[in-house]
């Protein structure tokens, strides 16, 4: 961990500030305006102007953008795939490890995503297992209206947590979202899924079986050169007992190296209301990795 930590300080200390190209911005009422984008917001643009300085562009008045970097046309299907592993020693009072891999595989249209996710953690101390989680996510989601910003999904997901008492959990759900922001800086959306919860657990506890409420909010904001930050949070909420609950959030950081590679670090937060019996209600992961796309 602290040697990919490092790795990450020393790429941003070294890397060159962003060479930004200067952007058309095309009103509603005819105009245009050029600048150079420094910052960007849900609703906003903030672009730097050779006569008039810093000004804010607001979005709802811009009909189309346009730049020389940008020239290049979408292909009618983008796919990418990402596989990444990382792997954390240390040693001394107490010897511990991790190791986690991962792998990512989304293709898009203009109208449809489709996406399947996977993950693996494993980690001890002092050659005692101390956690062991596994996790995977098929989703299928397609977009409709005049902007495409609403769009329906349908997905299933099937976790494993031997620590949480958990043998597996799997939750099909379909539901709703809407994307305030889709571009290359700046992605947020909030979305929320009607589901069935199935939870068959490693010990003697009776399975449990739940009708779920699942509100979901994502943001992901490229604030550097090509260093992005991603917050993610999910509520599992039962709907039959209101006391019966799971948060989970998800922080990310990516620094790129080269087009391929890239440094991920993420910082998973899950709380359980009401946990197994013998299981704790707050459970946190870290885990830093190298990720290769393609």
């Amino acid at each position: 961990m602290r040697f990919l930590l490092f790795i990450l300080t020393f790429t941003l200390l070294i890397s060159p500030v962003s060479i930004f190209a200067e952007t058309t911005f095309e009103l509603t009422g005819g105009d245009s305006i050029k600048g150079t984008i420094t910052g960007e917001t849900i609703d906003t643009y903030t672009i730097s102007h050779i006569d008039l300085g810093e000004i804010t562009l607001q979005k709802e008045k811009i009909s189309k953008t346009s730049s020389p970097s940008a020239q290049k046309t979408k292909p009618e299907i983008e796919l990418k795939r990402e596989i990444s592993a990382g792997f954390n020693k240390s040693s001394g009072n107490t010897v511990s490890e991790n190791f986690n891999l991962g792998m990512d595989i989304n293709r898009k249209t203009s109208k449809n995503e489709t996406t399947f996710k996977s993950t693996y953690t494993e980690s001890s101390s002092d050659k005692k297992m101390t956690e062991q989680k596994w996790y995977v996510l098929g989703r299928y989601a397609y977009s409709f209206g005049k902007k495409l910003k609403w769009y329906n999904f349908y997905k299933t997901e099937i976790d494993h947590a031997k620590f949480s008492k958990i043998d597996y959990r799997i939750i099909p759900a379909a539901g709703y979202g809407y994307w305030f922001s889709d571009t290359e800086g700046l992605k947020a959306m909030i979305e929320c899924a009607l589901g069935y919860e199935h939870i068959k657990y490693n010990d003697s506890s009776k399975d449990d079986n739940n009708a779920m409420l699942i509100p979901r909010a994502n943001i992901e904001w490229k604030f550097w050169k090509d260093l992005s930050f991603g917050q993610e949070l999910t509520a599992f909420l039962t709907v039959n007992e209101s006391n019966d609950y799971r948060i989970l959030s998800k922080s990310g950081l990516k620094c790129p190296l080269t087009d391929e590679l890239c440094i991920k670090v993420d910082v998973i937060n899950e709380y359980t209301a009401q946990p197994a019996e013998g299981a704790k209600k707050s459970d946190r992961t870290i885990s830093s990795s190298l990720a290769y796309s393609f």
